[in-house]
């Protein structure tokens, strides 16, 4: 384990989280696993824990995965994956990987002077530019002279992915396409110094309600998760993501996004308190995403 962290600085690997104890978690709703971000590849997206050089956080990031493949995959998600052959190869090591999604099957990809991607693809065969606001004019700069007017073809049937930290990251234009069957999929959720994130770029402006109970009682848990998902799809509100509960049964988390955080927990807060919550629980109404922390989350005790 110490091994993979180490090379990960350079190829963006990732530690799966698990085993024993209260920080491993089950989800129902649907299939999700974790991911512990060691490699500086995707910073400042997803930060990884000082010294490591490149590492912005004091702590490394958690990726929530959901294990739902390339289906209905989008530019800009990030996502978790198994390398190509070629990357051990290419990188010094392989296994799996977290990137973005930069293009999709049968597009032409090209990376100019200055760092940024243009896409070619569709009928007119025009290039576009890539707006990528989650990269700094400093990173790009550090990057454009490893792949200028470099262009790439991404096969049927296949991704191409970058890192956000493009010169620490050993990605697609090293290795190439990634095929659509060795993607996991999708990173949904950010865990990050106890709070949950919801990933930048990725194509939503979405705010959040993060709900956590305290040693709930198990029937109250599996009641709550099937209600919130039908009356915030009634409600038209939003999004329900999905609950996890720590093994030991100590708390359970609820997850809800869309765009106004305050009409969700409208929805949601008469569902809560039929649980009954004990002492210690509490919501957190999310007004940003992981590149607008600026803008805040508000937490509430609750009952």
């Amino acid at each position: 384990m110490k091994r993979l962290a180490l090379l990960a600085v350079l190829v963006g690997g990732l530690v799966a989280c698990g085993g024993s104890g209260a920080h491993s978690q089950t989800h129902r709703q649907t299939h999700e696993r974790r991911y512990r971000v060691p490699s500086s590849a995707m910073e400042p997206t997803l930060n990884c824990a000082k010294p490591v050089p490149g590492c912005l956080g004091t702590a490394s990031d958690t990726a929530v995965v959901r294990s739902t493949g390339a289906k209905n995959l989008t530019r800009l998600a990030i996502v978790v994956f198994e390398t190509p052959r070629a990357a051990a190869r290419v990188c010094g090591e392989g296994g799996t990987f977290i990137k973005r999604v930069i293009g999709r099957p049968g597009e032409t990809v090209k990376e100019d002077t200055q760092g940024f991607i243009w896409i070619r693809g569709g009928p007119a065969q025009t290039w576009t530019k890539l707006d990528e606001p989650y990269i700094s004019r400093h990173a790009r700069e550090l990057d454009a002279s490893r792949y200028a007017n470099k262009q790439w073809s991404v096969p049927a049937g296949a991704y191409f992915v970058l890192g956000d930290n493009r010169s620490a990251s050993c990605d697609s234009r090293a290795w190439g396409s990634v095929p659509a069957r060795n993607i996991i999929g999708p990173v949904v959720r950010i865990i990050r110094a106890g709070k949950v994130l919801r990933p930048a770029g990725d194509g939503a402006a979405e705010q959040g309600v993060a709900v956590t109970l305290r040693r709930p009682d198990a029937n109250a848990v599996f009641a709550l998760d099937g209600k919130l998902g039908r009356v915030i799809a009634h409600a038209g509100v939003g999004e329900y993501d999905g609950d996890g509960s720590a093994l030991d049964g100590s708390e359970s988390n609820f997850y809800a996004y869309g765009p106004d955080a305050d009409a969700l927990w409208k929805v949601m807060k008469p569902l809560i308190e039929e649980a009954k919550p004990r002492p210690g629980s509490y919501v957190e109404l999310e007004y940003g995403t992981v590149m607008q922390s600026s803008i805040g989350t508000v937490r509430i005790r609750l009952p």
